[in-house]
């Protein structure tokens, strides 16, 4: 039996970048009837072996700006018959698919949801190493 699966996300080619290559990869082990691909509308879209929906995630109109992505998520749930959502990004695509799941009862399995160090903040919360312009080793640099 096929469990048809959703991945929501705004990092997929044509966007370069190694989260990008990542779910790339990850959907290109799949058949290609398993899985279907909803990112951010972009202006050079590609083809692919599987399905991909291009909608715009944001608008200006109204807070949060990320409400419209609920509306295209149940949208393609209901048209694909989604029975298992991935979630790219943990904010906000995670809380669009968490409030959608709540109505809808699919299962968000947190094993399968795809997480970066963008979503763990680490490139925020100042964990790259410390050094002083003039040291130019990283073995003087501190943790």
């Amino acid at each position: 039996m096929i469990i048809k699966t959703l991945l929501v996300t705004m990092d997929f080619p044509p966007l370069t970048g190694g989260i990008a290559n990542y779910y790339f990869n990850l959907v290109n082990k799949m058949q290609s009837n398993e899985l279907v691909v909803l990112m951010n509308d972009l202006n050079n879209k590609t083809e692919q072996p599987f399905k991909i929906y291009y909608k715009k995630f944001f608008t200006k109109l109204i807070w949060p700006h990320w409400i419209p992505l609920i509306f295209q998520i149940n949208k393609i749930v209901k048209k694909e018959k989604i029975q298992k959502i991935w979630v790219g990004q943990i904010l906000p695509v995670g809380t669009a698919v968490w409030i959608l799941t709540k109505f809808l009862r699919i299962p968000r399995d947190p094993s399968t949801s795809l997480r970066s160090a963008r979503d763990d903040g680490g490139m925020w919360r100042g964990s790259w190493p410390r050094c002083s312009p003039t040291e130019g080793r990283a073995s003087r640099c501190s943790w």
